[in-house]
C-alpha cells in the first residue's frame, strides 16, 4: 500500500487537461481494513472530486458506507448495481432515503 497515493494521485490530476473517469477495484479492493485507519481512498476521492473527474469503485465491503456522502455528493451518473453488490443496496437505498421502488434514474434533483 503506498502511503503517498493521494499525493501521486494529485501530481497526475493537475497534468491532466480534460477530466475523465478514474476506476480502483479491479486489480484489489480499495476499501481493506487498513483503509479505516489510513484514510487513502477516502482523501483520494476527496482530490477526484476537487478536480472534477469521474470515479467508479468496485467494492465487496461494506465499509464503502464511511465515504457515502463523498458518493452522494458526485454530480455524475451512476448506478447502484455498478457501485455495490446486490445485497447492500437496501442498505444503502435506506441511508440515503431513497423509495427502492423508485426507479434507477429517476432520483429527484433534491436526492440527485
Amino acid at each position: 500500500m503506498k502511503k503517498n497515493a493521494p499525493e501521486l494521485l494529485e501530481r497526475v490530476l493537475k497534468s491532466k487537461r480534460k477530466p475523465c473517469m478514474i476506476g480502483t477495484g479491479a486489480m484489489s479492493d480499495p476499501y481493506i481494513p487498513l483503509e479505516m485507519e489510513l484514510g487513502l481512498m477516502r482523501r483520494s476521492l476527496e482530490l477526484i472530486e476537487r478536480y472534477g473527474f469521474g470515479v467508479t469503485v468496485l467494492t465487496k465491503s461494506n465499509r464503502i458506507l464511511r465515504d457515502l456522502e463523498l458518493y452522494q455528493n458526485r454530480s455524475m451518473e451512476n448506478a447502484l448495481t455498478d457501485l455495490l453488490p446486490r445485497s447492500m443496496i437496501p442498505v444503502v437505498l435506506r441511508r440515503l432515503e431513497i423509495d427502492p421502488a423508485m426507479q434507477a434514474n429517476a432520483l429527484n434533483r433534491q436526492k440527485r
